[in-house]
Order: C-alpha cells, then sequence, then structure tokens
C-alpha cells in the first residue's frame, strides 16, 4: 500500500510538474506575439512617417520650381528690341558678352547682360538705359574716361561684381547700341562716339 501511495505521489507531482511546463510554454509563445504587434506598430508608424518627409520633400520641391518658374516669368515680361554679343573691351580677353536691350511694361528700356562666352560672372538685373545716358551725358566729348563711371546702375545680386562695368560697357561699344568707342591710346577707356547724342535719341525712341 505504502508502495502503491508513493507512486501516485510522484506520478501527480510529474503530472503538475508538466501542467505548469505546458502553461509556461503558452506563456512563452504568447509573449513573442506581443512584441511581434509592438514591431509591427512602430514599423506602420516609421513608415507614415517617412511618407510625410517624402510628402513634405515633395512640396518643398514643388515651391522651388515654382520660384524658378516665378523669376523666369518676371525675365519673360520684358519686350527684347535688340539680342546681340559684342567683343570684351580687353584686346586680351577671350570671348563675347551677350547683352539685350529690353522694354519694360512701362515702356521703360533696359540693358541687360545676358552671357559670357569666357570665365567671368556678372549681374544679370536689367540696368535703365536713361540712366546709363545720363552719366555718358556729363562725360567731357574727346576725353577718355574708365568703365567705372556705371557702377550705380547696378542693382540687386551681383551688382557689386567687378566685370559688370567692363562688360557693361562692351555692350555700349557695339555697333548695334554704339554710344562709346574705344580710346585710341588706352583700349581699357572710353570715349563718348561721334554720334552719341543722335543714338542716344535713337534707342530712346525705340520705348
Amino acid at each position: 500500500m505504502v508502495r502503491k501511495t508513493s507512486t501516485h505521489d510522484k506520478t501527480s507531482t510529474t503530472s503538475n510538474k508538466d501542467n505548469n511546463a505546458s502553461k509556461s510554454d503558452a506563456s512563452s509563445k504568447k509573449e513573442p506575439a506581443a512584441d511581434q504587434e509592438k514591431k509591427s506598430t512602430a514599423t506602420d508608424n516609421q513608415k507614415q512617417k517617412s511618407k510625410k518627409s517624402s510628402t513634405s520633400d515633395k512640396a518643398k520641391v514643388t515651391v522651388d520650381k515654382g520660384s524658378d518658374k516665378s523669376k523666369e516669368e518676371e525675365q519673360d515680361a520684358f519686350t527684347v528690341l535688340i539680342k546681340a554679343q559684342a567683343s570684351k573691351i580687353s584686346p586680351k580677353s577671350e570671348g563675347s558678352i551677350g547683352y539685350e536691350l529690353v522694354k519694360d511694361d512701362d515702356g521703360v528700356l533696359h540693358l541687360r547682360l545676358t552671357s559670357n562666352t569666357s570665365s567671368g560672372n556678372f549681374c544679370k538685373t536689367p540696368v535703365v538705359l536713361q540712366a546709363v545716358i545720363d552719366i555718358l551725358n556729363k562725360q567731357v566729348a574727346d576725353k577718355a574716361f574708365n568703365s567705372k563711371i556705371m557702377l550705380s546702375v547696378f542693382q540687386g545680386k551681383g551688382s557689386k561684381n567687378s566685370n559688370n562695368t567692363s562688360f557693361l560697357m562692351a555692350a555700349l561699344r557695339s555697333k548695334e547700341i554704339g554710344l562709346t568707342v574705344a580710346d585710341t591710346k588706352s583700349p581699357l577707356s572710353s570715349n563718348l562716339s561721334t554720334t552719341f547724342k543722335a543714338q542716344a535719341k535713337k534707342l530712346l525712341a525705340m520705348s
């Protein structure tokens, strides 16, 4: 009898251990599922943040493109009357300067530097033609002057660039504009052209 009871107790103890082990296994199986759910939620949140960030970046690109388009439309607001190339004022300089004579919606004429076929930055903001002519009117006939007399006509971005005045003077010497000519003694200096007054009147009449 004692042996049977002992065997039964051992069996019961073993059974309890098995049940506890089973519960422990069941519990351990549930925990990874919970962790998996948390990971899934975290992944979803990360994806949502990524989508928001992507949408924000796209919005920024759209704004930038709109800004560039606005600048182009501003430039296109001018009517181009003359478009030409001018030789640089230094005989040693290579390339040419592209420029335009343009008219805004109010009929005001501007000279605009557009390109440089070699090296050298410059201001592309249009300068008022009348302001240029007013400065030239103050110069003494047959007396050479430096291109730096045109410093004040440049405004806006790049207005302090050292190439601005010499590039503008190149345009003023071109056959299409014809307001100045190279000085015979010093090519970097300029003189009023012999037809300055008539040419100035002709250009201003294009407004």
